[in-house]
């Protein structure tokens, strides 16, 4: 399972009520293409997933609040630490195994 620490370690999922916030966030309801935005470096696609991952861990914080947490974060970890949290956060997803598996067996009918 993957923290994160901010105000104090926050842990990170990415399953279905994850997918839901963002998809009510973004109002994208192909998590392709939500994660074609985080590859163009939309910020706001990176900050809603994160907000999306810590749902479980009852995140209520201001979105301004939140936002300057992940600035304290950056400025001491840097932006590379939080992309490897969030890609480890994604690899422990039963959504994206389970993706990646459906995946495999169409390619496999072809």
């Amino acid at each position: 399972m993957a923290f994160i620490q901010l105000d104090k370690p926050r842990r990170l999922k990415f399953g279905f009520n994850a997918l839901e916030y963002i998809e009510t966030k973004t109002g994208i309801d192909n998590i392709d293409d939500v994660f074609k935005l985080l590859e163009k470096g939309k910020i706001s696609v990176l900050k809603t997933i994160l907000e999306a991952c810590m749902i479980g861990d009852n995140l209520n914080i201001d979105s301004l609040l939140f936002g300057d947490m992940l600035d304290e974060y950056l400025d001491k970890h840097g932006l590379d630490k939080l992309g490897d949290i969030l890609k480890e956060t994604m690899e422990e997803s039963a959504f994206i195994k389970a993706s990646k598996k459906q995946s495999a067996k169409e390619k496999k009918k072809k």
